[in-house]
């Protein structure tokens, strides 16, 4: 009993560390998202990129902000089944 609630913890925490690097990475890919948007914003503003071009950007942008709710969602569920684990519930 005791090898496989060990086992148990050390799969519940793997997951929850898998989780914690998405949300890093998606919180990343948020950030450059967002960065990647304003510079359309700005050669749109220029006459640079047609404004079809610039909703491109803006649905990237929107689809990295889902991503990172998602990965948020993700490391509250994991910490959450890692607890259960630990506390035996």
């Amino acid at each position: 009993m005791g090898r496989t609630l060990d086992l148990s913890v050390r799969g519940a925490y793997a997951n929850a560390q898998a989780a914690v690097a998405a949300l890093a990475n998606a919180t990343a890919a948020d950030a450059t998202a967002q960065d990647d948007l304003e510079a359309a914003k700005a050669r749109l503003d220029a006459g640079v990129i047609s404004p079809l071009a610039y909703r491109s950007g803006e649905l990237t942008r929107r689809q990295a902000a889902q991503v990172l709710a998602s990965a948020r969602h993700a490391v509250i569920l994991r910490l959450a089944e890692l607890e259960r684990t630990v506390l035996g519930g």
